[in-house]
C-alpha cells in the first residue's frame, strides 16, 4: 500500500521522543481506573516504547507537571486534567457563540 504525499510529509516531520511522550499520555488516560498507578514496565508494555524511552518519557512528564509519581507508578496528573477542562470550556463557549449567532 502506497502513502499518500500528506502522508509521506507527515513522517518526515515525526519525531520519535514526542510521539512516545503522546504514546505514554494517551496509555495512562486510556486506563480503566485513571487513579491506578502504572509502573514503568507497564508502560514499556502498553506503549511499545524502550524501557529507556519511557523512563526519560515519564521523567520529562513529570517535570513538565502532567503526570506525577506516586507509589506504585506513574498517574496522570490534575495539572493535565485541568488544562484538558480549559481546552472543553473554551470548545463550549465557541459553540454557544456560533450557535446565537446562526439562530439569530
Amino acid at each position: 500500500m502506497s502513502t499518500t504525499p500528506a502522508e509521506a510529509g507527515a513522517d518526515r516531520y515525526a519525531n520519535q521522543s514526542q510521539t512516545t511522550l503522546i504514546c505514554v499520555v494517551e496509555y495512562l488516560g486510556a486506563s480503566a481506573n485513571l487513579l491506578s498507578p502504572r509502573t514503568l514496565a507497564d508502560i514499556v508494555e502498553g506503549t511499545g516504547a524502550s524501557r529507556d524511552q519511557a523512563f526519560r518519557t515519564a521523567a520529562n512528564l513529570e517535570k513538565a507537571g502532567w503526570i506525577d509519581r506516586v507509589s506504585g507508578g506513574y498517574v496522570l496528573s490534575p495539572n493535565l486534567t485541568r488544562l484538558a477542562d480549559r481546552l472543553r470550556l473554551k470548545l463550549l463557549d465557541l459553540a454557544r457563540r456560533h450557535l446565537e449567532t446562526e439562530i439569530q
